[in-house]
């Protein structure tokens, strides 16, 4: 199925208690934030208010405090919970499965982040594109977007795909980029009208694993709150094509260096 559609979804992804960990640790980061912001947050753990506390602490950072909403995007996606997440042994199994390279081939993990998009906004949105273009060229992965928290739906903005745009021949997009260098290559609406558009809607604990040429873009989110998900890379990691990438770190704050120019001689 994935090879003929460029898209298979997986059921039992993640394990209950992978998700609550990952839940717990999203809730005290945000708390965290909020200290750091001098806000007051609800720092009540029971289940159900829980994720009122966390939808309600991520649209205030989003409104209000978008680089603190970056950086809190960035550490969430660093915790050893998250990781625990996007590295089971399910997923190895399914990716190789995905592969077809037979027996349980190492994999690398590439761009593995947890996404937000917020209701009624185009921010963090991102047009008809295929992954080709965002990682290293020509080698061989499987691409991970599963929703968390809660399910994924045509009205929160699941993922759309162009089925069978794996298999098609396009025109070459202009290449376009951000300041930072990455890609924002993005395929124009006419030259997709061929093709059916399907919305993956997905419970919490699926996940749709798709190929690097499959034609996708995030909807829109219509809800009331936002859409949480995990996206990602699989990279076979024999694949004499992939060189794994050496990527730059930027310190939002104090560097290395200013700290070192900071300190007194003796110490």
């Amino acid at each position: 199925m994935y090879r003929k559609d460029g898209y298979q979804i997986v059921q039992n992804v993640f394990s209950d208690d992978d998700l609550a960990a990952f839940r717990l640790t999203t809730h005290r980061l945000l708390e965290t934030e909020f200290k750091r912001i001098g806000r007051k947050f609800d720092s009540s753990e029971e289940l159900g208010q829980m994720q009122v506390s966390i939808d309600n602490a991520v649209s205030i950072l989003a409104k209000d405090y978008r680089d603190v909403f970056d950086e809190f995007l960035d550490r969430a996606s660093s915790t050893l919970s998250f990781h625990r997440l996007i590295s089971s042994l399910r997923l190895e199994t399914v990716v190789n499965e995905c592969l077809e390279v037979g027996g349980e081939k190492p994999l690398c993990g590439q761009l593995n982040k947890l996404r937000i998009l917020m209701p009624n906004t185009n921010i963090g949105r991102v047009d008809w594109h295929r992954e080709i273009f965002q990682t290293v060229p020509r080698s061989r992965f499987v691409q991970i977007w599963a929703p968390i928290f809660r399910s994924a739906d045509k009205d929160n903005g699941a993922l759309q795909i162009l089925e069978g745009s794996h298999l098609a021949k396009l025109p070459k997009p202009e290449w376009q980029e951000n300041k930072n260098g990455v890609s924002l290559v993005r395929y124009p609406e006419q030259n997709l009208s061929s093709f059916d558009t399907v919305s993956i809607s997905l419970k919490e604990g699926e996940a749709l694993m798709f190929d690097g040429n499959l034609v996708h873009r995030s909807g829109i989110n219509c809800s009331q709150f936002p859409r949480y998900s995990i996206v990602g890379l699989y990279h076979d990691a024999e694949d004499p094509a992939y060189v794994a990438p050496r990527l730059p770190v930027k310190y939002r704050e104090e560097t290395p260096r200013e700290y070192h120019s900071s300190l007194p001689e003796s110490f």
